[in-house]
């Protein structure tokens, strides 16, 4: 890959993050606000101003929405990845898996940390192990990575900077935001 082509693929990179972010806060946030609860949000959170939902049974619908968010962005540009093979719309599939996988491997060392994630809440309230969603969910993500890496003849060594390229500007969009606000 041309530098030139690589600089392209991280900006795309970039601007997938953040639209990950946002899209994925917002779902929160629009749930939230559509269940009549006062919202704030982040690029990294979204929470209830008051401090709490005006129902318990608000906290895992809100969870769950930005978990859908995340899912359609990532069927969305699968969808179009399988009409337009282009390089620069695999980002917007990529980061929302690592997004999503991120907090759950994070947690696995401190399962108490898991029930403050989107699927852990859902879990909770439902009485069952968040792995059952988690697993399915993170699998579905997965599986467009796979497919939308071999659609565009992706080796691994894409994957690695893809990877990489995640964590960084994790870092950096997170970093912006805490600077911020």
């Amino acid at each position: 890959m041309s530098r030139r082509r690589l600089l392209l693929y991280l900006l795309f990179f970039s601007i997938a993050v953040l639209v990950t972010m946002v899209f994925h806060e917002g779902g929160h946030f629009l749930a939230g606000s559509l269940l009549g609860n006062a919202m704030e949000m982040d690029l990294n959170r979204t929470r209830p101003v008051q401090g709490y939902y005006l129902e318990t049974w608000h906290s895992p619908l809100v969870a769950a929405a930005g978990s859908f968010v995340s899912l359609v962005q990532a069927i969305v540009f699968w969808l179009l990845l399988g009409r337009k093979k282009v390089l620069f719309l695999y980002p917007f599939i990529f980061y929302p898996f690592f997004y999503r996988a991120l907090p759950y491997i994070i947690t696995l060392g401190h399962q108490e940390q898991m029930y403050l994630q989107d699927k852990g809440q859902v879990g909770a309230y439902l009485g069952i192990s968040p792995w059952f969603l988690i697993f399915p969910y993170l699998g579905l993500l997965f599986y467009f990575v796979i497919s939308g890496s071999g659609r565009l003849k992706i080796k691994w060594q894409l994957n690695l900077l893809s990877l990489i390229f995640s964590f960084l500007l994790t870092l950096f969009w997170l970093q912006v935001n805490y600077l911020i606000l």
